[in-house]
């Protein structure tokens, strides 16, 4: 765990370039706070708030879709013994679910901490992560019963500025 701007750089500066190597992975920093040594992500609603108003005023950035976006996440394993998530959205323009299938993997991750006293104080977790997408039909025929040991419920708003998107979500969840 790093705690100075100056000692962050060189494990950020790494994750960059891991990612210019490896083009399809995912560059993730999630904001939250450590409390006993584990990381436990999430803002206050206020912050999140007023991030969303603050970039719906910007001319630089372009909201992906008006609004919430509402998905389900299931997290198992699979046959192989590999981090799976599958994903169920509602397409209200086709009156259909939609499903997704990927096998994720954390490649690397860093936890930055902020130890200035603060009355909301706020850490992030900068990691590298990877999303197979999996035939989630082929999947499901070859391995039918699944149990999840994690669900999610996820309210989403994406906005991007050139090539990166800044992500707010909701979530409740149980394990």
């Amino acid at each position: 765990m790093k705690s100075h701007v100056s000692d962050c750089v060189p494990q950020v500066e790494r994750l960059v370039h891991l990612l210019r190597e490896n083009q399809d992975w995912e560059l993730e920093a999630r904001f939250g706070r450590i409390e006993r040594g584990r990381f436990l992500p999430g803002v206050r609603r206020q912050t999140m708030d007023r991030l969303i108003k603050m970039m719906q005023s910007s001319s630089y950035f372009t909201e992906e879709e008006k609004g919430w976006t509402e998905m389900h996440d299931f997290f198992y394993r699979d046959e192989r013994g590999r981090n799976v998530r599958t994903r169920v959205l509602f397409d209200p323009n086709r009156m259909t679910t939609v499903l997704q299938t990927a096998v994720t993997e954390k490649m690397e991750s860093y936890l930055l901490s902020h130890n200035t006293p603060s009355p909301h104080p706020m850490d992030v977790r900068v990691g590298l992560k990877t999303e197979t997408p999996v035939d989630s039909a082929s999947s499901f025929r070859s391995h039918p019963s699944v149990s999840p040991h994690h669900v999610r419920i996820k309210q989403h708003r994406r906005f991007r500025y050139e090539g990166w998107a800044f992500d707010f979500s909701i979530t409740w969840s149980g394990s």
